[in-house]
C-alpha cells in the first residue's frame, strides 16, 4: 500500500469517533455489541490492550502525561481488556522483582531479551508512522500551503518516550 493512500483514506477509520467527526457516542458496530462503541483518541495501535499489559508485566512506569494518555486510552477498552489489564496491574508480584531476586543470569537474559524485543518492535513502529503519517502529512500540510498547528507534531516525541521509556525496564546483570 502507498503511504499517501493510506494517511489519505484509511486513517481516516483509524482516528476515532468522537465529537469532532460528528459521531459523539461512537459508531455502532452491527452483530458485535448492542450499544455505540466510542472510540476518543487518534489512534489505532495503541488502543489494543497488548502493549499497556506488556508494559504493565515490566513494570514500566511512564511521566504523568503520558500515564494519563493511556489511562484515557483505557476508557475505550472493552469491559473484559480493562478488567484483564487491571489484574495484571494490580498483581502483587512483580516481573521486574522475580528476576532480580532469582539471581538467575538466564532468567535475567530471557527478561532483557523481552525488554529489548519491545523496543525493536516499537522502532519498528516509528519507522511506520514515520512512512505513513507523518511524511504523507508533511506533503498533504506543503500542498494545501497548511498554516496554524500540525495535529501530528505530539506524535513522534510521544512514541520515541514510550520506547524510551519501555526499555529502561532492563534488569542489570
Amino acid at each position: 500500500m502507498q503511504p499517501d493512500v493510506f494517511f489519505t483514506e484509511i486513517t481516516l477509520f483509524l482516528r476515532g469517533f468522537n465529537e469532532t467527526c460528528g459521531l459523539p457516542e461512537g459508531m455502532l458496530y452491527e452483530g458485535v455489541t448492542d450499544r455505540p462503541r466510542r472510540i476518543v483518541i487518534n489512534s489505532a495501535a495503541s488502543q489494543t490492550t497488548m502493549f499497556q499489559i506488556i508494559d504493565s508485566l515490566l513494570r514500566t512506569t511512564y511521566p504523568p502525561g503520558k500515564e494519563n494518555f493511556f489511562h484515557v486510552l483505557r476508557s475505550t477498552w472493552s469491559a473484559k481488556h480493562r478488567e484483564l489489564f487491571n489484574k495484571i496491574k494490580n498483581w502483587p508480584g512483580n516481573l521486574k522483582d522475580i528476576v532480580i531476586q532469582s539471581s538467575n543470569p538466564e532468567l535475567t537474559l530471557a527478561y532483557n531479551e523481552v525488554v529489548e524485543s519491545v523496543k525493536q518492535f516499537r522502532n519498528y513502529h516509528l519507522q511506520l508512522v514515520t512512512k505513513f503519517t507523518v511524511i504523507p502529512n508533511k506533503r498533504v500540510r506543503n500542498e494545501h500551503n497548511a498554516e496554524g498547528p500540525d495535529p501530528f507534531a505530539y506524535l513522534m516525541p510521544l512514541l520515541k518516550g514510550i520506547r524510551d521509556e519501555s526499555a529502561k525496564s532492563v534488569v542489570e546483570s
